[in-house]
């Protein structure tokens, strides 16, 4: 047990996640490399000139367990991660905010970040992943990366200025619930953080979908986005009637775990901090959670 929070403290304080599933020699670097001159396997440069032809001027590098090639193409900044036998895991390049669909486009200008200054945007492809798309924003020294399904909808926000983007590697157990609790899902991301819980996010016919494993991988929660007209209406009175009703909501997502049904309705208040608010009919009072 101690094994396994001191791991997902790690995870949290470094700011990624990195699930090893490989425990061979392929996951372990070549001795004596230097950092500063990096030669990549044969098999990893071999895979990246049939990925990324007549690139020519290269940045390699070392992070964690993969190879990463830097380099500049149509004069955007790539990266992208090998494993050493080969295997390509992750290509992060550079977008100009009109190469955004009309769905990204519309869920960024209705957020609160759309009045925030943009200092990037992103595409994140991972292998065994969906596409996700990243906005970086900043305002007053607050700084917001956020990222996007591709079809539209908000996955997470990452607060901070320095996440690092890594590949991700899906543990068995993990993959065999998202088997149980999916039919043909779209995975979108997988994370951990403080309270030791796992998040898998996907979409499931065009649904997006949370769900929550605690560190055994036994199941929690299971979080749906839903439209305002599905909120039973006990529900939203509730909300309307409470001091937050007043906020506007910028999304609502169905929360079910083996007690019942609460409902989450996101919103920011007037310093533009994120709020949820959680609603259930069992209950009168409405819990107030900040993320």
């Amino acid at each position: 047990m101690m094994k396994k929070r001191t791991f997902f403290m790690a995870i949290f304080m470094a700011g990624i996640l990195f699930f090893s599933c490989d425990k061979g020699v392929d996951n372990e670097m070549p001795p004596g490399e230097n950092p500063s001159v990096i030669t990549p396997t044969n098999e990893v440069l071999r895979n990246f000139e049939i990925i990324f032809p007549d690139i020519e001027d290269v940045l390699w590098s070392i992070n964690t367990t993969y190879y990463v090639a830097d380099f500049v193409k149509n004069k955007k900044s790539i990266s992208a991660w090998f494993k050493i036998r080969g295997d390509w895991v992750l290509t992060k390049s550079d977008l100009n905010k009109e190469e955004l669909n009309q769905f990204i486009r519309n869920t960024f200008s209705n957020s609160k970040y759309s009045r925030w200054q943009v200092n990037k945007v992103s595409l994140l492809e991972r292998e065994g992943f969906s596409d996700l798309f990243i906005i970086n924003t900043n305002k007053n020294n607050r700084y917001a990366s956020i990222y996007y399904a591709t079809n539209g909808t908000q996955v997470r926000i990452n607060n901070g200025a320095n996440y690092t983007d890594t590949p991700i590697e899906v543990p068995s157990d993990v993959m065999r619930a998202i088997n149980h609790y999916f039919q043909d899902p779209d995975i979108l991301d997988l994370w951990g953080d403080i309270t030791q819980t796992i998040k898998v996010a996907v979409l499931e016919n065009d649904q997006f979908k949370l769900l929550i494993l605690d560190e055994e991988f036994d199941f929690l929660y299971m979080i749906t986005s839903i439209e305002a007209e599905d909120v039973p209406e006990v529900i939203m009175k509730k909300f309307k009637a409470s001091r937050y009703g007043k906020y506007v909501v910028n999304d609502i997502r169905e929360m079910k775990n083996d007690i019942g049904v609460s409902y989450l309705f996101y919103f920011d208040d007037e310093e533009e901090n994120n709020n949820v608010a959680t609603v259930s009919e069992s209950t009168d009072y409405i819990v107030l959670l900040k993320y």
